[in-house]
């Protein structure tokens, strides 16, 4: 017998709702330097976005500190507020020279990052 191949997204419809959903990861840095529209892809693909990766890139380039390179971190944040995001989130930084000193910076910038996505009440707990 022979068996029509699906894609991920023919079979995802099938599985909504159910608790086997195929979900993945959305790395916004790898997005950003690939050119693709941020809040447009979260806004139309959240419920197949099963955690955030979060980094720095430029446009057609490397990465750098967060809030250093080419990511729209606002514009990401209004997208995932939009969809009411409570997935995982990632920081997959890059470390440079001193890790203490770029680990402390980029748990401060997600914090502060967070906070705009986050409902008030949340922020509290």
């Amino acid at each position: 017998l022979f068996f029509k191949q699906k894609t991920a997204y023919e079979i995802h419809e099938g599985l909504v709702g159910s608790e086997m959903c195929i979900r993945d990861r959305y790395d916004i840095g790898n997005a950003t330097a690939d050119g693709y529209n941020l809040s447009k892809e979260i806004t139309e693909n959240y419920s197949l976005i099963g955690e955030i990766h979060i980094k720095d890139r430029y446009i057609k380039g490397g990465s750098n500190r967060l809030g250093h390179a080419d990511v729209d971190f606002d514009a990401v944040a209004k997208a995932l507020k939009q969809v009411s995001w409570r997935g995982n989130v990632v920081l997959e930084t890059p470390v440079f020279e001193d890790w203490l000193t770029e680990a402390k910076h980029n748990i401060s910038f997600t914090k502060k990052w967070l906070e705009q996505i986050l409902p008030s009440r949340e922020k509290q707990s």
